[in-house]
């Protein structure tokens, strides 16, 4: 729940934030394509996701995304960072639909954090006993 949480926010915070205009930088992109397909990860294999980018990609993806992500890369060699261009359809659409569906996941997840610290406490505290003897 946490990592789908997180992914979650981090691409609906810069679908919100920097993605709304008819012209966009195409590094933000990524900044939303990498967390939702690493949360279609977890929800497909349930582990954790590949750091790279290109791992992710190697998941079954619609043609039309796979083929726009594509020449969003190829475009993102030649383009400068800051510099905006025109909106690409089927990533945008793509980011709205599912930004708004790992959103409902996230909603109906139950929260699975480990709320007993009894262990790492005391771990903790060994660590600091062994500290004050040296």
């Amino acid at each position: 729940m946490a990592a789908v949480c997180h992914y979650y926010g981090t691409a609906n915070s810069t679908l919100q934030g920097y993605l709304q205009g008819d012209m966009v930088k195409y590094k933000k992109y990524f900044y939303a394509l990498r967390p939702l397909l690493a949360a279609q990860y977890i929800e497909t294999y349930h582990a954790a996701p590949p750091v790279l980018f290109d791992a992710l990609l190697e998941m079954d993806l619609p043609e039309e995304l796979r083929k726009a992500i594509d020449q969003l890369l190829e475009v993102k060699k030649r383009v400068t960072e800051g510099e905006e261009n025109p909106q690409i359809p089927a990533i945008r659409e793509f980011i709205e639909r599912e930004t708004a569906r790992q959103r409902e996941i996230a909603e109906k997840m139950e929260d699975d954090h480990n709320k007993d610290l009894a262990g790492l406490n005391r771990i903790f505290l060994e660590m600091i006993e062994e500290k004050e003897y040296l």
